[in-house]
């Protein structure tokens, strides 16, 4: 990985905070694209839409490809719908009782002071078939000459790592003091060489896979970057600034609507 990764990020592509209902339905196409129709995981329907209970209270993001505008991924923080025990967050509602001694529950914190990082997906826009059997992340060229086949081993996998660094900068603008996610234990392993440091915290579910509950103290996320990442996250962090009223704002509206 090369310091040039942040500047190239950026060159191609824009974080945003999907505060319309046009951008949020864009998340659950790119969403359907994947879960449904590639990977087999939730029903295909007419709407090409996925989508679930805990979407309106999430806030959803997106990556951009700045000169087609086609979105390349996305990824939602879902909050807790109240304090009360119907609100509880995903991670919590799939795992049930299965946290390990010692950590604690999302339900025990307010529900101001906690999120879940959730619905990762990358378009197969920006994947080729091959690589997207070994891994997360892969790119596919055709369509993009902006984009030269030199730089697609480091432009195309910052995609899914800049969701993750955009979505976890909005929990520290929003000072959240611990994420969780539910996720496959290969993915954690992925994601602690570029200094995000999941916890597991419960045990192994059958849920699509095998997967755990895992959390992030969010404290000192940023020391924990390693340089060309942490560089990768300033300059996201810049992007979302300008952006977060909007997206509390529409998050707001949203769950005054399902309320």
């Amino acid at each position: 990985m090369q310091d040039s990764i942040a500047t190239s990020f950026t060159r191609y592509f824009r974080f945003i905070i999907a505060d319309t209902e046009e951008r949020r339905r864009s998340c659950f196409h790119i969403r359907h694209q994947v879960y449904a129709e590639e990977l087999g995981w939730e029903n295909a329907n007419s709407e090409g839409e996925e989508c679930d209970e805990f979407d309106a209270s999430a806030m959803h993001f997106l990556v951009q490809h700045k000169s087609s505008e086609h979105y390349a991924g996305t990824i939602r923080l879902v909050f807790p719908m109240s304090s009360s025990a119907d609100g509880i967050l995903p991670v919590e509602q799939h795992t049930g009782a299965g946290f390990y001694e010692g950590f604690a529950k999302p339900s025990t914190y307010l529900a101001s002071q906690t999120a879940e990082v959730s619905r990762l997906a990358v378009s197969s826009r920006f994947r080729r078939r091959l690589f997207e059997q070994k891994g997360h992340f892969g790119i596919q060229t055709e369509g993009y000459p902006d984009i030269s086949r030199a730089e697609n081993s480091r432009i195309f996998p910052s995609i899914a790592i800049g969701l993750y660094l955009g979505a976890l900068s909005v929990g520290l603008h929003l000072r959240l003091p611990i994420i969780f996610a539910l996720m496959e234990a290969r993915l954690q392993r992925r994601l602690a060489p570029l200094g995000l440091n999941f916890q597991q915290c419960g045990e192994c579910i059958e849920f699509k896979g095998q997967r755990a509950p895992f959390q992030m103290e969010l404290e000192n996320l940023t020391q924990q970057l390693p340089g060309p990442i942490k560089s990768l996250y300033e300059l996201i962090d810049e992007e979302i600034k300008g952006q977060l009223l909007g997206g509390v704002n529409y998050l707001r509206k949203l769950r005054r609507t399902v309320a």
